[in-house]
């Protein structure tokens, strides 16, 4: 299941140890401004501009692989049944055969990225 985590500074995409079965992918970041004010008591208050980079995050398990990361970016949307049906009715329904693709080639890309390719 993809999450959300919030970072100070621009993670970028990369991959980082998260305990001893999983690493964290981290992706698809954005940046979020927002301004407050901010002070001490209302004499001092100021107005403040705050960013933040807010993140795709997938806990993928170890050890990491071109595969692994390309397993666990498929299972984000789709279940193995659901793999073997578009394959099974490519022919008959190559639209949905096609956004399939587009996706597992997206997923492969990711991988690719983070210097996995085969």
């Amino acid at each position: 299941m993809i999450q959300h985590a919030y970072f100070s500074t621009n993670p970028g995409i990369k991959i980082e140890d998260w305990n001893d079965n999983y690493s964290r992918l981290i992706m698809n970041p954005i940046e979020k401004s927002y301004t407050t004010l901010m002070g001490n008591d209302e004499s001092e208050m100021q107005e403040v501009t705050i960013t933040e980079w807010e993140a795709e995050t997938l806990l993928i398990p170890k050890p990491i692989t071109y595969h692994s990361v390309i397993e666990a970016l498929i299972r984000t949307r789709y279940t193995v049944s659901d793999e073997l049906g578009f394959l099974r009715q490519r022919d008959t329904k190559p639209d949905e055969f096609e956004e399939y693709n587009i996706f597992v080639e997206d997923c492969k890309n990711i991988a690719r990225s983070l210097g996995l390719g085969l």
